[in-house]
């Protein structure tokens, strides 16, 4: 979620009784909009505005605020000029809205928008989930489980290339409480752990042999090499976390 403001509006206290644009046709970020600045204490006069003209009318005094719900970095927002004349307004929370809400804490930082946020500072706001739902009706059904499977090897394959960065946080395998999974993503899921677990194992023995930690003979002890298999795993994982921390 993220809220431009001009340079008159210090807190969200600011916004009570004024003008805020949301883009048109979007019911999420309408939602999003009235539900947030509701917790906040706020009301407002919702302007519908496409983004860019949002923006320009911050510029110029029109509306007090511009509000966007998107995957960070949004383009508008990076191509912003550091003038200051802009800015993202920071959201503090008496009590955070939590993910049984839909809801996840999250912050903007100067690498996301280096013109709109000073170096050391972050811009506290929240994440919204979007969840993909599909009808359970039988025509629909027999659709669905046609292209589900393209579907997410498409979404799979956006994951790992240069598109949006947020494709990379795209969890297929979230569960959402009280809802079922269509069986054709479940089978998806399976085949593709199934997948992993396979290419992971031929990368494991692979590394042993190049390193030559363990002889062929070894390999062939089952339990001696699901001990190795296990302990690898660990590493893998610790070594990832280490790798995300240090980013």
């Amino acid at each position: 979620m993220h809220v431009i403001v001009g340079p008159e509006i210090a807190s969200a206290a600011d916004l009570r009784g004024k003008k805020i644009a949301i883009p048109p046709g979007d019911g999420t970020v309408q939602f999003t909009a009235k539900d947030i600045l509701e917790r906040l204490g706020v009301t407002f006069e919702e302007v519908p505005m496409e983004p860019a003209d949002a923006v320009r009318g911050v510029r110029s005094g029109t509306v007090a605020a511009a509000l966007l719900v998107a995957g960070k970095p949004v383009p508008l927002v990076s191509a912003l000029p550091k003038d200051g004349r802009l800015r993202l307004l920071s959201l503090s929370f008496p009590k955070p809205p939590g993910e049984g809400e839909g809801y996840a804490p999250a912050v903007l930082l100067p690498d996301d928008y280096p013109a709109l946020i000073p170096p050391g500072a972050i811009v506290e706001t929240v994440a919204v989930g979007a969840v993909l739902m599909a009808s359970k009706e039988v025509d629909e059904a027999r659709r669905i489980a046609r292209h589900a499977p393209a579907l997410l090897d498409a979404i799979a394959r956006l994951a790992v290339s240069q598109r949006h960065p947020k494709w990379k946080d795209v969890n297929l395998g979230a569960t959402l409480p009280g809802w079922s999974r269509v069986p054709a993503a479940e089978a998806w899921l399976a085949r593709a752990a199934a997948q992993r677990r396979e290419a992971l194992q031929s990368q494991f023995e692979e590394f042993l042999r190049a390193e030559k930690r363990v002889s062929f003979s070894e390999l062939s002890d089952p339990q001696k090499k699901k001990k190795l298999f296990d302990e690898f795993q660990a590493w893998a994982r610790k070594s990832v976390t280490s790798e995300r921390a240090a980013k």
